[in-house]
């Protein structure tokens, strides 16, 4: 099986092996309390995320910035975090047509009511619900990005867990060559 680049990100040399289940990275990173590389083995499923490298770029950013900070104690902000850490991350050009990103317009379909619901991805100080524009940073935001149409998307609610089906990505701006 061949290796295939997917990073870089700062410190990491983004590496990816495939096979017909698992994606397996190996990352060889020198954090700061360490003089020697240390290597981290990640195993995930197939359907791991992906995301451009410049959207992983502004939401780690997004992540350790104030706005973040008043909501640290929030389990999905933990999930988007390890969800970016473990995402294939490609060039924006590289990035499927049928994959959310940021600023994508998807249609998304609730499993148990069957109701449709379009909304755009969007960074947090863009957000705005009656228009639907979903916030990243919103627990279902942080559920859909990186994930297909086809896909199911589940993520825990207080009155349990929600799911959504990804029906279609509308508008895609790597898609369009548009940068957004």
């Amino acid at each position: 099986m061949k290796g295939k680049r997917i990073g870089p990100k700062e410190g990491c040399c983004g590496v990816a092996v495939a096979d017909s289940s698992y994606w397996h990275s190996y990352c060889f990173c020198w954090p700061s309390s360490h003089s020697q590389p240390m290597k981290h083995t990640i195993m995930n499923r197939k359907n791991r995320i992906i995301v451009t490298a410049e959207d992983c770029r502004r939401l780690e950013d997004v992540l350790v910035s104030s706005f973040a900070g008043a909501f640290c104690d929030k389990p999905y902000l933990n999930a988007l975090r390890n969800e970016l850490a473990n995402a294939a991350v490609v060039a924006r050009e590289d990035v499927p047509g049928d994959v959310i990103t940021m600023n994508s317009i998807v249609r998304l379909k609730d499993i148990a009511s069957r109701e449709l619901k379009i909304f755009t991805l969007v960074y947090p100080d863009e957000a705005n619900i009656a228009e639907g524009k979903l916030s990243i940073l919103a627990p279902l935001g942080t559920a859909i990005l990186g994930y297909r149409v086809g896909d199911t998307v589940r993520w825990t609610v207080p009155s349990g867990e929600g799911q959504w089906r990804v029906e279609a990505v509308v508008f895609q701006p790597e898609r369009e060559g548009i940068l957004a």
